[in-house]
């Protein structure tokens, strides 16, 4: 099976006063299509700063980010900008859902700024798959933290990308909410055949990944 992205030697460092302080250091990882792997470690490892760095949001000191065999921290920051939008989904910790928007015009906001017709059909085909369309009038403040994070992929999903990155995307929910929103990304993976990076400290959520990386301050551990 073909790399969907690689990394290459990277690194990220910050300035703490005179101090230099390593986030990432040297890590190389491969990703294939269609995979579906668990990045975990303790807090402060690295783990989400790897994860903006492999999605194009937060260019590293060092190294290389490939995507399909192509640098996206060569390309100018408006074409990074629409490669992001177009071919990453992210999904986080905090929903980050207009709490004005129902939930429908939450979803369809995020194809492409704006409410559009061919928007609201999308946004309503996802609903459906995930059972969720029954919710559509509904505001984010009407929802449990499992149903909202649910909208969050759905919102994600709307352009269709290649690859889903999660960051601490249970973290806030109970455990009847987590394994959900897990088996959700179960089925993303096997019936839509996406690529899918899950950021998580919880390992036995990280198990029911097929591969686990493990990172501890900053380097791969294991895996």
């Amino acid at each position: 099976m073909s790399n969907l992205i690689e990394l290459t030697n990277i690194g990220k460092k910050f300035h703490n006063g005179q101090e230099e302080v390593f986030a990432v250091k040297n890590i190389s990882l491969c990703i294939e299509a269609k995979a579906y792997m668990a990045i975990v470690g303790p807090s402060g490892a690295g783990k989400s700063t790897l994860l903006h760095i492999a999605g194009g949001l937060d260019e590293p000191s060092s190294g290389t980010v490939a995507y399909k065999g192509k640098n996206i921290y060569e390309m100018k920051e408006a074409e990074r900008a629409f490669w992001r939008n177009r071919k990453i989904g992210f999904v986080f910790q905090f929903y980050h859902l207009i709490e004005e928007l129902n939930i429908l015009e939450n979803i369809a906001i995020a194809a492409c700024g704006r409410l559009t017709k061919s928007a609201f059909k999308t946004a309503l085909t996802l609903l459906q798959y995930l059972n969720m369309e029954e919710r559509k009038n509904f505001f984010p403040s009407q929802l449990s933290g499992g149903e909202r994070q649910k909208i969050a992929l759905a919102r994600a999903l709307i352009n269709d990308p290649e690859l889903i990155l999660c960051d601490e995307p249970t973290g806030n929910l109970d455990k009847d909410s987590q394994d959900k929103v897990v088996e959700l990304l179960e089925k993303l993976n096997t019936e839509k055949q996406k690529t899918i990076i899950l950021v998580t400290h919880n390992l036995e959520l990280a198990k029911r990944a097929k591969k686990i990386i493990t990172i501890k301050s900053g380097e791969i551990a294991d895996s």
